[in-house]
């Protein structure tokens, strides 16, 4: 689902487990990405998962990117899915929160807005469509 009321990315339980897995659990990985097991803790309150990063520690999570059948690949930066000034944050100015959300077992996959922030996004009843924002040139003619 595409969806632009949904605040998160929302994944189904085998999509979201193996992120998780991928960024918290890999050897190459693991030991400079602080906090990423509880950000992927979806058994805690959501104020319980937000935390406060420094800039080295937020530029050592990956980008991650969703390939898409026939449409391309679609790539959020740590700053793109580790959220600042979440409402969900407990010193929203202090802390990040996860911007990817749990589904479980009902095998929703919703794109939100924290996908749909970095990038244009056009449609129609068929088609979906999907650029990266070129921050330098946004708004200029």
């Amino acid at each position: 689902f595409l969806d632009t009321g949904t605040n998160d990315i929302i994944l189904p339980a085998n999509i979201y487990n193996a992120t998780r897995d991928h960024l918290c659990n890999t050897t190459s990985t693991a030991a400079g990405l602080k906090h990423c097991t509880a950000f992927f803790n979806h058994s805690l309150p959501p104020g319980e998962r937000c935390f406060a990063l420094t800039d080295a520690e937020l530029r050592a999570y990956p980008t991650l990117s969703f390939e898409l059948e026939n449409n391309g690949t679609l790539s959020l930066t740590a700053p793109e899915y580790l959220l600042l000034n979440s409402p969900a944050a407990r010193h929203p100015s202090m802390e990040y929160c996860l911007g990817i959300g749990y589904a479980g077992s009902s095998g929703y996959f919703i794109f939100g807005d924290t996908i749909m922030k970095p990038h244009y996004l056009v449609f129609t009843l068929n088609e979906v469509g999907w650029g990266r924002v070129n921050k330098d040139k946004c708004g200029s003619v």
